[in-house]
């Protein structure tokens, strides 16, 4: 059974004080405020329209872009305090950290890579891996990664945790083999031939289920680095292997990943298996509709006979609309309305479908899954 959780309902006051490496909001605000002075500096569309959303981002009004610090600094606020108080009261856990064998992005294309669908492939291989009686919380972290500094490459690579029932046995070397070499078998790490050396692509590891709630926050991290990676060889084992030095994105780096991650909701790297996201569903469906952004809108032919005003403001009247009743929206999932102009009933619906808009949503509450359709149609068309 999914246990619930809601990132967007905020914390309470008697949640856990945050770790002491946790950014604060100034230094958030300052990122951001750095981030858009980057992007007015270049003459790219995109660049200034991700700079004007940033720039209006406020406390009443968050733009909830991916590429924000502040507002992703929010988010894990949420995630961290309802994940905890999702989470069993008793529990092991075990640490994952894995390259994919699909890891690598060439420097300057991430425009053409899809978050979602490599989110959505890692997830189903992750959750068919892991034992039934688990549950798992984790992420997608993105670095620049360099070797002798050549060969510039986006990596992507999972880090999550593993919840399992007290006593399942995380210091049972065979059982953790075991879920190792499923791991393996499931999500293929990098290949030996193209490590260097001793380097470690897949990390399986008991860790001290105290220090989950902390380290959680790591999921849905907001600091991303360039990867300075060098090769050396052991002394008295003659094997290779790499050092590696975290240093600062290069400004054109940094755009280039805050226009990605400005595609997608915040969210959108998080992999959760066993949790549910109670109450996110009703938001992903207001941000979209109040924006068009992040779906598909469809009009049937009794609205596109309108005069352009016409259908415009029904459109407009479509954003706007709050006034859900529990008649025509018993779940509260805010996915159906309607609305009236000079006279005439229109309905809007939205419908949840997967990656391939061919069949329903696996899990229309997490993006990584799903891609929103709403319709606007005449009444008489339902």
């Amino acid at each position: 059974m999914p246990v619930n959780i809601s990132p967007g309902a905020g914390h309470t006051k008697k949640s856990k004080p945050l770790p002491s490496d946790f950014e604060t909001f100034e230094s958030a605000k300052l990122a951001r405020t750095r981030l858009i002075c980057q992007l007015r500096k270049l003459d790219d569309p995109a660049a200034t329209a991700l700079a004007d959303v940033l720039g209006a981002c406020r406390k009443a009004s968050r733009c909830g872009s991916g590429a924000c610090p502040v507002c992703n600094r929010v988010f894990r606020i949420h995630l961290a305090g309802e994940v905890k108080r999702a989470r069993p009261s008793a529990f092991d856990v075990l640490r994952i950290s894995l390259i994919p064998a699909s890891f690598r992005v060439e420097s300057g294309g991430l425009a053409d890579f899809d978050l979602r669908r490599w989110v959505s492939s890692r997830h189903r291989t992750i959750e068919r891996a892991l034992p039934p009686e688990s549950l798992f919380a984790g992420g997608v972290d993105v670095s620049l990664n360099t070797l002798e500094n050549n060969d510039p490459h986006w990596c992507f690579h999972i880090y999550g945790f593993v919840l399992l029932p007290l006593g399942w046995g995380v210091h049972n070397r065979s059982k953790v083999r075991r879920l190792r070499a499923e791991l393996e078998r499931r999500c293929p790490p990098v290949p030996k031939s193209d490590r260097i050396g001793a380097e470690k692509v897949l990390t399986v590891a008991a860790m001290d289920s105290d220090s989950f709630d902390d380290a959680v926050l790591y999921a849905h991290k907001g600091d991303f680095y360039r990867r300075s990676r060098y090769a050396y060889t052991r002394r008295k084992t003659g094997t290779r292997s790499t050092n590696v030095t975290p240093q600062t994105l290069p400004r054109s780096a940094k755009v280039e990943l805050s226009l990605f991650l400005a595609r997608f909701p915040l969210g959108s790297r998080l992999i959760l298996i066993g949790f549910r996201r109670r109450g996110t569903l009703r938001n992903l469906n207001d941000a979209f509709r109040g924006t068009f952004v992040d779906g598909h809108v469809v009009a049937t032919r009794g609205v596109m006979v309108l005069d352009p005003d016409d259908w415009k403001a029904v459109f407009q009247a479509v954003r706007e609309f709050d006034g859900f009743t529990p008649e025509d929206d018993p779940h509260g999932e805010h996915d159906f309305g309607v609305v009236t102009f000079k006279g005439e009933r229109y309905f809007w619906k939205i419908d949840y479908y997967d990656l391939d808009l061919r069949a329903a949503s696996p899990d229309p509450t997490d993006p990584a899954f799903t891609v929103r359709v709403m319709t606007i149609m005449r009444a008489d068309e339902y």
